[in-house]
């Protein structure tokens, strides 16, 4: 896998199994430049990983930053594009979806492109896989007038491999600027939705995030909206989300904490059988500074979370 400096490789991670894929949406395929690339491979008992294939949208163009979100379930691979201008749309954005096959090679499925996109949607700047259920995020996607107010497209992998648009998700409260499908999370039959510049009563930005249920038929039922217990103006609550059984994480990047502005945070939820969400914890980090943005990158492995902080100046080296 070759990169150069500006590449950002890495922009995306998702391990499935032993599989691990890693977007590279700044890589330069063919001389194209900006269209983006993924890497695969498999991490072995000595958790050294070995270098499976490079992966590349069939008719990648320059800046659609292939790579910018990964997803894997089973056998499928799933891998937005949300700079990519499908029918002349400037940023209306596509993802492509991949079966590895018994030799272990992806080979493309489909290319997926939001059936009312319009340009700088964005479509694909999330995705996320649970079992054959597919959600792709448009966060900057005009709904009823409302720009960027964002949309999600959930779709079904069938099994002859033909892919099902089941349904269009947009946020109930529907408001400019909104950014739903900015963070997705699917895990069983649950999705949780991210919705990170959303207003509270009061408190602009505050964020939120909406979780639904995917009923067996397709259809989707929401079950609740979970809110920061000390939500504030500006805390970005919804800029990540994961979840594993019955926890759900949610990341608030901006959130400040004992007066330290932006240095962020990680809320962590038990979901209930009757669909709701019960706070469990607050999460911050244990030595935290001003526009860290601790929660930026999280990962809910069963009971365990890994929490990102890009930000952070470990032993005083900026960023």
């Amino acid at each position: 896998a070759e990169y150069s400096e500006n590449d950002l490789f890495g922009a995306s991670i998702f391990l499935s199994g032993r599989l691990l894929t890693v977007g590279h949406t700044h890589a330069d395929p063919n001389g194209v430049s900006l269209a983006g690339a993924a890497y695969r491979y498999e991490v072995g008992e000595g958790e050294q990983a070995s270098f499976i294939e490079t992966v590349l949208a069939p008719d990648g163009q320059q800046m659609d930053i292939f790579g910018a979100k990964v997803s894997q379930t089973g056998n499928l691979i799933s891998i937005g594009a949300p700079y990519a201008d499908p029918d002349g749309k400037s940023k209306a954005g596509a993802a492509y979806v991949y079966h590895v096959e018994l030799d272990g090679m992806a080979t493309n499925l489909a290319k997926l492109v939001a059936p009312d996109g319009g340009p700088d949607d964005q479509f694909g700047n999330q995705v996320s896989q649970s079992g054959n259920l597919l959600a792709i995020g448009a966060h900057k996607a005009e709904v009823l007038g409302e720009a960027k107010a964002g949309a999600v497209y959930l779709y079904r992998v069938e099994s002859n491999g033909s892919i099902a648009l089941l349904t269009k998700l947009t946020s109930p409260d529907n408001e400019a600027s909104g950014k739903f499908g900015g963070a997705l999370a699917s895990s069983g039959n649950l999705l949780a939705i991210g919705s990170r510049s959303a207003d509270l009563p009061g408190k602009k930005n505050a964020g939120a995030v909406y979780l639904y249920r995917v009923e067996s038929n397709g259809s989707v039922a929401l079950l609740t909206k979970v809110t920061a217990p000390d939500a504030h103006a500006y805390d970005i609550f919804g800029h990540s989300v994961q979840l594993s059984g019955d926890l759900l994480a949610v990341g608030a990047t901006f959130a400040d904490f004992d007066g330290v502005a932006n240095c962020g945070a990680v809320y962590v939820y038990e979901l209930e059988d009757n669909g709701s969400a019960k706070f469990l914890t607050l999460i911050t980090s244990p030595d935290k500074k001003a526009d860290e943005h601790f929660g930026e990158k999280i990962s809910l492995l069963g009971r365990k979370l890994l929490v990102g902080s890009p930000s952070a100046d470990p032993d005083g080296v900026e960023d």
